[in-house]
């Protein structure tokens, strides 16, 4: 039995956390998991539904704390210690510092991490920009096995992160369980199978309320735009009450909804005319993979990631923080059904052919197995 000790940040079930759900549904019976994050909530049930043991470090927290940076960092020694784990794989910035360190210290012998977009390269303020670039850097003396999982974040990680000769750098795509999608599908309830309702146009977005994914600029785009438009926000975060109080500020409570998290994003998608996601940084998307296996046409910042996950025909892009562009390329979708449809069709038949998460898990359970 192979030991394997997750270690996260967030409990709350965003990108990050499903990608790593579904890894630990689906890898093999000769995987013991565990898991680590900040507390108990979705993300820990989930996982105990499935085997997982969790275990909560309270200090674990988003922001620069040297008190708690510490503490967790010697809660995290003395687990791994303890436990005696084969294999720590860390997820995200914070935790891929402090975890990596640790379990180099414990004397683990592989240690993995995946980067899931990285924040240093957008980060405006020089000198956290400065940090987490240095923490970054720390932690890849003591990696095994970086996993990128689009063509800049390789690029960066290869430039900067691979100066020892025993780092491995492997380009996963993230990936999505299809047959979650498959009925939806095949019974033709994707709304955009459909004529949709006459001069409505609903947009959903899937993320965090977080300056990441920048669902600010969502509601500037929507205040441009008529009573025709609305947008509901699929998700929760730091940036809840600010975007409530923009919401009231811009006069269209009428047209924005806040859902808060959804387990079976599925089971709603197919409502949604317009999937829309503003990001300032990604890694790669879960939630623009889900769209796709729904059906759904996608807009998207241009950035580096959904650029190379949408390419030139799966989806559309909007110039990254510019509202206007935003607001115009949402009214010309609207107005032209057919080119909606065509990427659509695109778009599914890429994410069944390379994204499909029983060839991702088999690429996985390799990279903990061989050496």
């Amino acid at each position: 039995m192979i030991k394997i000790l997750h270690i996260h940040l967030s409990s709350e079930i965003s990108g990050a956390q499903r990608v790593s759900l579904d890894e630990m549904k689906t890898l093999s019976k000769q995987f013991q998991q565990s898991m680590v994050c900040s507390k108990a909530g979705n993300f820990t049930a989930q996982a105990n539904e499935v085997g997982v043991q969790t275990f909560v470090i309270r200090t674990l927290v988003r922001k620069i704390s040297f008190y708690k940076d510490l503490k967790s960092f010697i809660e995290l020694y003395r687990l791994i210690k303890k436990e005696k784990y084969d294999i720590i794989h860390t997820h995200s910035s914070k935790t891929g510092f402090l975890g990596r360190l640790a379990a180099k210290l414990a004397g683990t012998k592989k240690i993995v991490h995946t980067v899931h977009g990285f924040a240093f390269p957008s980060t405006k303020n020089k000198i956290f920009k400065a940090i987490y670039f240095l923490m970054e850097y720390i932690a890849s003396l003591c990696t095994s096995v970086i996993i990128v999982m689009n063509k800049n974040d390789e690029i960066i990680a290869r430039k900067y992160f691979c100066v020892n000769a025993k780092t491995k750098l492997i380009l996963l795509n993230n990936a999505i369980d299809i047959s979650r999608f498959d009925k939806l599908v095949t019974n033709g309830s994707s709304m955009n199978s459909k004529k949709r309702t006459k001069n409505k146009f609903k947009l959903v977005m899937v993320g965090r309320l977080c300056e990441q994914k920048n669902p600010l600029l969502v509601l500037e785009a929507i205040k441009k735009l008529n009573n025709d438009f609305s947008i509901d926000f699929i998700g929760d975060g730091p940036l809840k009450e600010e975007v409530q109080n923009k919401i009231i500020e811009y006069g269209i409570a009428e047209r924005v909804k806040l859902l808060g998290w959804c387990v079976s994003v599925e089971d709603i998608l197919y409502k949604y005319d317009l999937f829309v996601l503003p990001s300032k940084w990604e890694g790669m998307p879960l939630a623009i993979l889900e769209a796709m296996a729904a059906k759904i046409p996608v807009l998207c910042s241009d950035i580096d990631a959904n650029r190379y996950l949408l390419g030139k025909t799966s989806g559309f892009l909007f110039k990254s923080e510019d509202s206007d562009d935003f607001a115009n390329k949402i009214k010309f979708l609207y107005e032209n059904d057919e080119i909606r449809q065509a990427a659509v069709q695109e778009a599914y038949s890429l994410v069944v052919n390379d994204f499909d998460l029983c060839k991702r898990t088999k690429i996985l359970e390799s990279i903990y197995t061989h050496n």
